[in-house]
């Protein structure tokens, strides 16, 4: 994780990303990337890319909620397919947004609205997937509820827990410095956190990747294996958290997630303005909230996502000096005594 202080955090990130609208950048990036195998006009189609993207993402701050979310979708594909193009030097066969929806005629919760995934071959939403989660048959998810893709967002997850009442399909964790190194521990004080860590110990990445869990008071401690992987995921805060939607046993990243999120979003509001209208204007439930939430922090967190994949770093930037940190805490002499009887045990049996 690398921290940079800035002042202007979105003005940064795209000024590191704009570098690639111009020609002598990209063509000396292929030079050090060894990528020679590039037609010409796919430097255009980089640069076109990434400024559309820019202007996209500026038109949606000044515009309403009634088609912020066209504008949005447009510019996160637009820089998906932009930095695709930069990294391979090669394009894209894309025929279709591989992604449709089932709108239930007795529900108005947009969080009940269906994505179908399709079109494994040519969808765009296949072949980013590909690229972005390493994913080869996300199509083999069928379809999947919107409820679910809001609550695998980690700024909403204390508004997703409270409006949605159900168990989000994320599960933050917090990691504690010891002379061992670091533990790592999920607070499920609240029941539905508790519930999704069933869902989290069943996932076959975490099975390969870590050992027999003990509690202790309101914590789940976990305990990586030696030669165990980081499978976890890091927020643009900096906080760490396991995510539990996965396809053939690789988590869908939070990159393709907000894809399909914008598409069904971008859906509603360009073809079902009858429905997306009624839904800004009338909602009375409050789910309204959280979908503005979502719409208004994306602008800042969506291009830091694909920034981190282009240069693969995690890059967290920051107003403020000291305000990362990695939910570092001691363990309490209670925990420390459960945490050596489990490897004493442990011990006995191996």
């Amino acid at each position: 994780m690398m921290k940079i202080y800035s002042e202007q955090p979105e003005t940064d990130i795209w000024i590191r990303l704009s570098n690639y609208t111009y020609r002598n950048n990209i063509i000396d990036y292929f030079d050090e990337k060894n990528i020679s195998d590039y037609d010409e006009t796919i430097i255009d189609k980089i640069s076109g890319a990434l400024h559309q993207s820019k202007e996209y993402f500026d038109a949606s701050k000044t515009s309403s909620m009634h088609i912020s979310p066209l504008l949005l979708y447009y510019g996160y594909t637009n820089l998906m397919i932009g930095i695709y193009c930069l990294m391979t030097g090669k394009d894209l066969d894309i025929k279709n947004h591989g992604m449709n929806l089932n709108i239930p005629t007795e529900s108005k919760k947009i969080g009940d609205v269906e994505i179908n995934i399709k079109d494994k071959n040519n969808g765009a939403l296949s072949l980013l997937a590909k690229f972005y989660s390493d994913i080869e048959g996300i199509t083999q998810m069928g379809k999947i509820d919107m409820s679910l893709l809001f609550g695998a967002i980690p700024e909403l997850s204390s508004e997703y827990v409270k409006y949605y009442k159900t168990k989000p399909s994320i599960l933050p964790i917090e990691r504690m410095n010891t002379s061992k190194g670091y533990i790592e521990r999920i607070n499920v004080k609240n029941q539905l956190l508790k519930d999704a860590t069933t869902e989290l110990f069943n996932l076959p990445q975490y099975k390969v990747n870590y050992m027999r869990t003990s509690r202790v008071e309101d914590y789940i401690i976990l305990r990586k294996k030696l030669s165990g992987s980081d499978i976890t995921y890091s927020s643009i805060s900096g906080k760490r958290y396991f995510q539990l939607l996965n396809v053939r046993e690789a988590t869908i990243s939070p990159i393709i997630l907000n894809m399909m999120i914008l598409f069904a979003l971008s859906s509603l509001s360009r073809y079902q303005p009858q429905l997306w209208f009624s839904f800004v204007n009338n909602d009375s439930t409050g789910e309204r909230l959280i979908i503005d939430k979502y719409l208004s922090t994306i602008t800042r967190i969506l291009p830091n996502y694909l920034l981190n994949f282009f240069e693969n770093k995690e890059l967290i930037y920051t107003k403020e000096v000291d305000s990362i940190k990695e939910m570092e805490k001691p363990l309490t002499q209670k925990e420390l005594i459960e945490l050596m009887d489990t490897r004493i045990n442990d011990a006995r049996f191996t």
